[in-house]
């Protein structure tokens, strides 16, 4: 809304203090000038932005021009009536007819003009209500047509529906009006509509107090319909003030080629009552829940910009992407990351429908080879579990020999989506005296593959205190196999589960220190490694815990990490005097380093909120990034949160808490083969929903593409 000629404030007097952004930057102000309520649309390649003002004050509409939506050219001017106080253009073009349509607000009357394209001019057809401004056209997915305008008096939100992009059909119903306390602070104000559908849910976006003042900001409201009810979001308002930003409101959204959201809108000049205003550009975004969030930013250098090709068609996505909003605990002991703070699922994922445990390694000839376990591989099948039903025996079951196998597989391709995913045939092993036997630590080194395995207990279905649980006791690293043929053949391990590597033992539920260790995953023949050594995570526990519990450690809960490393050879793997365990700091906060188990020192501790662990280096980033799986009661809703440090041996900081990922999402981990050079992209593996209705659960697949099996996702991190 602009209620008059306002004054020519000029931005240029704000602007020149800050160097230039590059071409892969860009720096709010979008467009300086007295400028506001923009919306714009694509066509033919081309983006088209319409604002109030700039035609001698706000006298017509005048239109911009854009290929990537940042750099702008000024263009003709496209709508001029006569009459002054020419505002809030909307700019729809109709599929069917390929005819241009502008909804004006023209001295507060809105009415239609139309024309053959997107630079005009438009002609006016049809005035369509007194006492009005703001209208938005909305067209729906079944073809029908749906304005938003604002009615007087009151700043009453009002829907109509239309019989064609001239003609309104029925009579308006009011959806909103000043209520909430943001959209009375300064005027009782609910005005700028604009719809975004996503999901079968329509997201109201508008501007409420005096767009005039410092406080006008942006909120939403949710309907299941577009004529309503509709629902204020109870985090409203989504885009506010700050301490350089003032009076951000009134646009419009349009999405990328990346499917990201982005809000062009309006801020003003200063912390006054007053017109001054300039175009903005930042990002909208929904989350895990649906609900939608924005932010607004002011002579900060932007990297994170629009994606929009030019030369090759979209990306393909299952989903619109979607920023995991963290919700982190109140007791967590590590600090904030500032390098990083936060996760977007990016809309594409795998449909790889096989088994699960997949943790690859990146190999010399440029493949992955990566374990596997519990379901079936095309016309392989493997189980670790070596239960049998036994109601004569106590538990109800008992073990059977020769049952447990674990399986290897090739991933060869350069394609997360399209990898030929080959069967490598699976290894008997025998988790005696425990219930199961499962893969861990893979790792594949100058052709030599490394492949660990570790037990559990007591059964995959173990019942408690009328509560089922999976798998709730862990059992030791009985060791690794070998193969020198990348996986053709293999040289078992010279440990059993009674003599494991270390001579830790997890019976009834005795904690250890090195639990399913994971290999740090330094890139290609683990060519980022510091010192050439292999480093691994585990998950562990302690005897005298201050809060056991009976699945305290288990293959997905936990309540400390530790760190292991070893020059990787045949002869080494096995040797448990080759291997040096992280003992805490010194004085100076230097690393300590042990042969002896007994003085090894939790990296991390968190009681009750640990679990599976592992760790990648990304080159592009310059840190370790580690996924902490806490699996809860082992097979309810599961939360793995993202750390990230410099050094392996800290200090971590938190990057992201993702509370109910999957929701029961497990053996997470990132191959470094997938990160993009910049290190701000890659592909999160993992398994999903493997006890959807335990316990009288009812799980659901968040993010899409979640399931049981092998599931990559496509990310990106963000930054500050």
């Amino acid at each position: 809304m602009h209620p008059g000629l306002g004054s020519l404030l000029l931005c240029a007097a704000v602007a020149v203090a800050a160097p230039a952004p590059s071409a892969a930057e860009y720096r709010n102000p979008l467009l300086p000038g007295d400028l506001a309520d923009p919306t714009v649309i694509r066509h033919n390649g081309v983006y088209y932005l319409y604002a109030t003002g700039d035609v001698d004050g706000d006298n017509g509409i005048r239109a911009y021009t854009s290929t990537n939506l940042l750099k702008w050219s000024r263009g003709p001017v496209v709508f001029q009536p006569g009459p002054p106080h020419v505002w809030a253009p909307d700019v729809w073009r109709d599929p069917n007819s390929g005819r241009f349509f502008l909804y004006y607000t023209v001295s507060e009357t809105v009415g239609v003009a139309d024309a053959d394209g997107p630079l005009g001019p438009f002609t006016q057809r049809r005035k369509f209500h007194d006492a009005a401004i703001d209208a938005h056209l909305f067209r729906d997915d079944d073809g029908q047509l749906y304005l938003y305008y604002v009615q007087f008096p009151g700043f009453r939100l009002s829907v109509q529906r239309l019989r064609s992009p001239t003609e309104l059909e029925g009579d308006p119903t009011v959806i909103l009006q000043p209520e909430s306390d943001w959209e009375r602070k300064s005027g009782h104000v609910t005005e700028g509509p604009w719809m975004i559908k996503r999901g079968g849910r329509y997201y109201l976006l508008y501007s409420g107090s005096g767009a005039n003042t410092p406080n006008y900001a942006v909120g939403y409201a949710v309907a299941d319909h577009p004529l309503g009810p509709f629902r204020r979001a109870p985090h409203n308002p989504i885009i506010r003030r700050s301490a350089t930003v003032f009076g951000p409101g009134h646009g419009c959204a349009i999405q990328d080629d990346a499917g990201r959201w982005w809000h062009i809108y309006h801020q003003k000049e200063r912390d006054r009552v007053e017109w001054g205003r300039f175009i903005a550009l930042d990002r909208l975004w929904f989350d895990q829940h649906g609900d939608l969030h924005g932010t607004a930013t002011r002579e900060v250098t932007i990297s994170d910009v629009p994606t929009v090709h030019t030369t090759s068609l979209p990306e393909k996505r299952a989903f619109d992407p979607l920023v995991w909003v963290s919700e982190i605990p109140s007791d967590c002991p590590f600090e904030r990351s500032t390098n990083l703070v936060g996760l977007e699922f990016s809309g594409q994922h795998s449909d790889y429908r096989f088994a699960d445990t997949w943790y690859p390694s990146w190999a010399a000839d440029g493949n992955l080879y990566s374990p596997w376990t519990d379901g079936p591989l095309f016309n392989e099948h493997s189980t670790s579990d070596a239960i049998a039903p036994d109601t004569n025996s106590y538990g109800g079951f008992r073990l059977v020999r020769g049952k447990a196998t674990t399986g290897q597989a090739v991933l060869m391709g350069n394609d997360p989506l399209r990898l030929e995913v080959q069967s490598l045939g699976k290894v008997q092993a025998d988790p005696h005296p425990y219930g199961g036997r499962y893969p861990c630590g893979s790792l594949v080194h100058h052709g030599i593959w490394y492949y660990g395995t570790y037990c559990l207990g007591p059964s995959g279905q173990t019942r408690f205190g009328g509560t089922h649980y999976n798998w709730p006791w862990l059992g030791p690293l009985v060791g690794f196999r070998v193969s020198r043929d990348l996986g053709r053949t293999w040289t078992e391990t010279p440990h059993t589960p009674e003599r494991p590597l270390f001579g830790e033992s997890g019976q009834w539920g005795h904690p250890l220190k090195i639990g399913a260790p994971h290999f740090v995953d330094f890139g290609r023949d683990m060519e980022h490694s510091p010192d050439g050594k292999a480093y691994l995570v585990a998950t562990g526990a302690e005897l005298n815990d201050a809060k056991p519990r009976f699945e305290n450690l288990s293959w997905i809960t936990g309540d400390q990490v530790y760190l292991l490393r070893v020059s990787p050879s045949v002869e080494t793997i096995n040797d448990p005097k080759a291997y040096e365990f992280y003992g805490g700091q010194d004085a100076d906060g230097a690393p300590r380093w042990t042969r002896d188990l007994d003085a090894a020192r939790p990296l991390l501790e968190w009681n009750n909120r640990m679990g599976c662990v592992t760790a990648t280096w990304v080159p592009g980033l310059r840190r370790f990034l580690m996924f902490v799986t806490d699996g809860g009661n082992t097979c309810a809703r599961m939360h793995t949160y993202v750390l990230e440090s410099e050094l392996l041996t800290g200090p971590w900081r938190w990057v992201t808490y993702l509370k109910d990922f999957g929701e029961q999402a497990y053996f997470v981990n990132l191959p470094s083969k997938f990160i993009s050079r910049d290190g701000l992209s890659g592909w999160l593996c993992y398994s999903g929903n493997f006890a959807p209705d335990w316990n009288g659960e009812s799980l659901r697949n968040n993010p899409p593409g979640t399931r049981y099996g092998l599931v990559l996702q496509k990310i990106r991190w963000l930054r500050p």
